[in-house]
């Protein structure tokens, strides 16, 4: 789950703009309060990106416990498990950042690039960690990622909630 967020996010930050102002040609109005919590989560993504990942982890071994039934971990090694592809994804994320500085075509071929390898990479200890066939193995990844993404997302709403009422409320 915590791959499938880095690259969502990664594709987002990469690909979108940060707010529309029209859409089919009519103008779109923010009220002030949506335009400070949007720019609140942005700032929480970007600030605090590596504390949410460490604190999803914790949802990650349990989906993959869930999932990996077989093997014979327990939760502690799932943790251990979660956090070692947490601290990929982490070094993977930190490389997309060496590109901001770029022109956007490069910027973006290099997002899209290091998403993929981190992807690909994540799959693969997946397979070889939980000894699984290829196929089963990516299908449960895929599973686990999107698990533990929508966790990861009620994680960022409610951390981007409490700040915009401790700072702004």
């Amino acid at each position: 789950m915590l791959i499938l967020t880095t690259s969502l996010l990664a594709l987002i930050l990469l690909f979108l703009p940060d707010v529309p102002t029209k859409f089919q040609g009519a103008e779109i109005t923010f009220d002030e309060s949506e335009e400070k919590f949007a720019t609140i989560f942005k700032s929480l993504i970007d600030r605090f990106f590596s504390l949410t990942l460490f604190l999803s982890i914790p949802a990650a071994a349990l989906f993959n416990k869930w999932l990996f039934k077989k093997q014979s971990y327990n939760y502690a090694e799932h943790v251990v498990i979660a956090t070692f592809i947490a601290s990929a994804v982490n070094i993977f994320s930190a490389f997309t950042y060496f590109a901001l500085p770029l022109p956007p075509l490069p910027q973006k071929i290099i997002g899209v690039s290091f998403t993929l390898i981190m992807l690909v990479y994540s799959a693969r200890a997946y397979v070889k960690i939980f000894d699984q066939k290829i196929v089963v193995g990516v299908l449960k990844y895929m599973v686990s990622t999107f698990l533990t993404s929508i966790f990861y997302v009620l994680e960022f709403l409610v951390l981007g909630a409490f700040y915009y009422y401790i700072y702004y409320g």
